[in-house]
């Protein structure tokens, strides 16, 4: 290897050989660019109102993990990928999408702009990510709680997913997003929308 790539194939072959003395430098959360949850359905849904139902499980997803690294998104993305396989994305900048209740409206905002085909895969993201959360207060923050107001809407949600599915959503959260109970519960909601 040397003789043929000179120092580059010393190098190269030290590599193959599991030398290498350069520093490891560990993944560290902060450094990501999104954050976000995507979900591989069992078939192809074109139920979109059952689409709106996962991307809302997906956001509390989202939401959870940027709270645990203590990150916050300044836009939103859409993920879907239709029964042939084509995939699209779709963004949004938005003044808020520090909780699932922001997440989960942008994510439908996006999701009735595109065209309504069999979906096979769907996924939503939060980007721009910063540690620091910030926003321009307005007057409703100053009228009433906006962080209270959007857990009351978030759990009107769920008790409403509940109540078509015959799940208790609300009271299961953190066993929902282990493993694969997301999916497992994404296959029970299509099988019963």
């Amino acid at each position: 290897m040397v003789k043929l790539l000179g120092k580059q194939g010393q190098w190269i072959t030290q590599l193959a050989n599991g030398i290498d003395r350069r520093k490891v430098v560990p993944y560290r959360a902060e450094d990501a660019k999104s954050i976000g949850r995507e979900l591989t359905l069992q078939k192809d849904v074109n139920n979109f109102d059952l689409l709106k139902d996962i991307l809302l499980l997906l956001s509390i997803s989202v939401e959870r993990r940027a709270k645990r690294v203590g990150l916050y998104g300044k836009g939103v993305s859409l993920k879907l990928t239709y029964a042939n396989m084509k995939s699209i994305t779709r963004s949004r900048l938005c003044e808020r999408c520090d909780s699932a209740a922001n997440i989960y409206e942008e994510a439908c905002r996006l999701l009735d702009q595109v065209a309504h085909r069999p979906v096979r895969l769907i996924g939503v993201s939060i980007y721009n990510l910063s540690g620091e959360q910030w926003r321009q207060l307005s007057i409703d923050d100053f009228l009433s709680d906006p962080a209270a107001r959007q857990e009351a809407e978030l759990q009107k949600a769920l008790r409403k997913m509940g109540e078509r599915y015959h799940l208790d959503f609300a009271g299961n959260l953190d066993k929902i997003f282990h493993g694969e109970t997301l999916h497992k519960t994404a296959e029970y909601m299509r099988k019963n929308a």
